[in-house]
């Protein structure tokens, strides 16, 4: 209420309530509980605000789920850590068809090519798809051909071709 009187109309609400003594970063991931009928209720209680959730939001089941109750979801580290599952779960919202990790990576290349053009470093890209191919055989290597300090210092673009590949001579 306090917040609204300032002019506030939109809220993101985390569900897990961090606990700042006693706990490391990685322990107020998981030992807190997910709150999620708490952050429902300050939904309920304000109705003209809109109320975005996250926390623990991984799967697209629980993104149907928490649309039934909040006005919106925040994707953190599952976007992160799996890049792939953010796009089934925006087709899940929005239609459509989820892309898969190739057609992501294709479009990611893009993107590095005109970001290195443009003065960028390779390891500020990389580094955010480590993730991406989680599980699939060649993901090791690729990870460690993405973590090569030396190259991606020298902003070595056929590094990442490289990555890919690894993937494609262990899947085939």
């Amino acid at each position: 209420a306090t917040t609204a009187e300032g002019g506030c109309t939109i809220y993101y609400i985390h569900a897990r309530k961090a606990l700042l003594k006693g706990l490391t970063p990685a322990q107020n991931r998981a030992v807190p509980p997910l709150q999620y009928e708490r952050a429902y209720r300050l939904r309920q209680r304000f109705p003209e605000f809109s109320f975005i959730l996250n926390g623990g939001i991984s799967e697209v089941a629980s993104v149907d789920a928490h649309l039934a109750h909040m006005d919106g979801v925040m994707i953190g580290r599952t976007a992160y850590q799996n890049p792939g599952r953010l796009g089934a779960m925006h087709a899940s919202v929005f239609g459509g068809t989820a892309i898969d990790d190739w057609t992501l990576m294709r479009g990611f290349q893009d993107y590095v090519d005109r970001e290195l053009a443009g003065g960028a470093l390779l390891h500020d890209m990389t580094r955010h798809i480590l993730g991406v191919f989680g599980g699939v055989p060649g993901s090791r290597r690729f990870r460690q051909l993405l973590s090569d300090a030396t190259r991606l210092k020298a902003n070595d673009r056929a590094l990442l071709t490289e990555a890919l590949a690894a993937l494609r001579v262990r899947a085939a």
